[in-house]
């Protein structure tokens, strides 16, 4: 993940000094503007990431599973 931080960060690096070169003319504005602009990006895809790893290794459970039916109590089956 924190690749993948790095290299979106060095993508908007890249794109804003592309912009100040090719449409500004010079200045560094653009490039400060994207830098800034990819961290609240770079927290989003970090954010989705982590819930969608955790949905794999942490599967939601939808009702009892074998083992806990198979362990729990019955209270039918005690004799009194």
């Amino acid at each position: 993940m924190g690749c993948l931080m790095a290299v979106l960060a060095i993508i908007a690096l890249f794109v804003g000094l592309w912009v100040d070169r090719t449409l500004l003319s010079g200045g560094r504005i653009a490039t400060v503007v994207c830098v800034i602009g990819s961290i609240p990006i770079n927290l989003l895809v970090a954010l989705r990431l982590t819930q969608i790893l955790l949905k794999r290794i942490i599967p939601q459970k939808t009702g009892k599973s074998v083992d806990e039916a198979s362990t729990s109590p019955n209270l039918a089956d005690i004799d009194h």
